[in-house]
């Protein structure tokens, strides 16, 4: 049972740090080097539209997977609640992408490479970039949990884990 506890962790730990490194490198990486080569952030923006698509569906994937995780953090009262709630503002974040992504592609004309409406989209795109920032902010926060469990090899005894966690 030890053993499928440690391999359930390790899967979501591997997932959760593929979604959230992921994410990170687009956004550090990526999108900046896109501008850069194309010359164009609306152009840059056609891409983006296709990779976070990709990421978004992930990222249900992945909390699927992390609810397991989650749920094993039932022994630990206030460890469980932090990860809840992380869970949650998760979910709730990647709720919010799912209704707003729809909503700037059909800003785009794809034929054109245009937006139509720069104003509307604008306001969209930030409302998205907040709500991709608060899921990754809790994405931190599962896998910061994830890999610190208390008892876990090579993780804090139980008893300075809740140390940490009062």
């Amino acid at each position: 049972m030890a053993f499928l506890n440690y391999l359930r962790r390790l899967i979501v730990v591997l997932i959760m740090a593929t979604w959230w490194g992921g994410f990170t490198f687009y956004a550090l990486a990526v999108i900046p080097s896109g501008h850069q080569v194309l010359r164009s952030h609306v152009r840059q923006g056609f891409i983006t539209q296709v990779v976070t698509r990709k990421l978004n569906w992930l990222g249900v994937v992945t909390l699927a997977l992390a609810l397991t995780e989650t749920l094993s953090e039932r022994r630990w009262p206030r460890r469980f609640r932090v990860s809840v709630g992380a869970w949650l503002i998760c979910v709730a974040a990647q709720a919010s992408l799912f209704y707003l992504h729809p909503r700037m592609d059909a800003l785009l004309d794809p034929e054109r490479m245009e937006v139509i409406d720069d104003m509307r989209y604008e306001t969209l795109h930030l409302r998205y970039l907040c709500g991709a920032t608060i899921g990754w902010s809790g994405a931190l926060i599962l896998l910061a949990l994830a890999t610190s469990r208390p008892g876990a090899p090579g993780g804090p005894s139980t008893s300075e884990a809740a140390k940490c966690v009062r």
